[in-house]
């Protein structure tokens, strides 16, 4: 899931991964630990 975020942003910046940097931020990150959690008692 934050490597799918990381994509996402580097889709939205045009591919321009030389000057500006493709990071999920903290709050997002916390937003995907339940869902993260969830899918992996699942398997």
């Amino acid at each position: 899931m934050l490597y799918q975020g990381i994509l996402n942003i580097i889709e939205r910046n045009q591919y321009d991964v030389f000057s500006k940097r493709a990071f999920v931020p903290l709050k997002k990150k916390m937003l995907y630990l339940p869902v993260a959690w969830l899918r992996a008692q699942a398997l």
